[in-house]
């Protein structure tokens, strides 16, 4: 008993709600696109038509130096895009939960472009008086997966921290870093998808005014195909515009990804029951493969 993993809990959780000024419609981004002197014409309609797709509506934001025509895009405007998100949502997550900043034990932060000096961890520290002796971690480069994989390292020291432990997960990207001014429409595609924002997650080892539990995290890593490793590939085009190459394999590398975590995370979350009907169903599909293959070959 003493050996058996601890539960750890969600107290809760906080988004950030950028400032008005950042706000961003579609007409007014459509609008500025076409004032830009490096978009050709049809570099322009392809990215219109991945708006359109997109889903995005007109309540989404871009930090202001992207409302510039051409967009300011630098190391400080990058800087206040992750300071403003940031805090916003720290103050929100404090304000929710009554704890103080000195009550946190642990610090966990992702942001995969932008990777300042000092880290976003100690920004935060900073920021708000951290202990000296909080154990802070910033994970960078792992994309959309930087989530999952900051709560895992936070759960993970929480298991060898003191009971009743806190750890804080911040979970950020900037838009500023990543615009491309170049000419290669798999690299504009992060133009019409990415937006600011942050969220804050507060954990503990204490049930004590907890909302969820936290039974399982299963991570799927298919970096070891080279088709999933350059599906989002950082890199500079053929004038040295730096920029995020979205392939066209990124839909269907996502797909197969998803598939194998959903088997990995069901034989862990499903009832006996449930297992034993996938176990028929798969028996009853090789099977079926077998007679038909049989009736091909006769």
């Amino acid at each position: 008993m003493m050996s058996y993993p601890r539960s750890v809990y969600l107290v809760d959780y906080a988004r950030c709600r950028p400032k008005p000024n950042c706000r961003v419609s579609m007409a007014s981004f459509t609008e500025n696109l076409r004032c830009m002197p490096y978009f050709e014409d049809g570099a322009f309609r392809f990215i219109t038509r991945m708006l359109q797709r997109s889903g995005l509506g007109d309540q989404t934001y871009l930090h202001p130096s992207l409302h510039d025509i051409p967009p300011r895009c630098c190391l400080s405007s990058s800087r206040d895009e992750a300071e403003q998100v940031i805090f916003a949502a720290m103050d929100d997550l404090l304000a929710k939960t009554g704890i103080s900043p000195g009550d946190i034990d642990i610090l966990v932060t992702n942001c995969t472009a932008f990777n300042p000096t000092p880290s976003m961890a100690d920004i935060i520290v900073n920021k708000y008086n951290l202990r000296d002796d909080v154990r802070s971690v910033h994970i960078s480069g792992m994309g959309c997966s930087a989530g999952v994989i900051s709560l895992e390292v936070a759960r993970n020291l929480l298991q060898v921290a003191p009971r009743g432990a806190r750890a804080l997960v911040v979970s950020t990207e900037t838009t500023s870093l990543i615009n491309y001014t170049g000419k290669n429409l798999a690299m504009l595609l992060p133009a019409a998808l990415f937006r600011m924002g942050a969220a804050t997650v507060l954990l503990s080892t204490s049930s004590s005014k907890s909302r969820f539990r936290l039974t399982h995290i299963v991570r799927t890593l298919t970096a070891a195909q080279d088709r999933a490793y350059r599906c989002a590939y950082q890199e500079e085009d053929e004038e040295g515009q730096t920029g995020v190459n979205l392939s066209k394999d990124l839909v269907a590398i996502a797909g197969e990804t998803l598939k194998a975590n959903i088997v990995a995370i069901g034989s862990v979350v499903l009832p006996p029951s449930e297992k034993l009907l996938f176990a028929l169903s798969l028996v009853a599909r090789s099977e079926g493969a077998g007679q038909e293959d049989q009736a091909v070959r006769a």
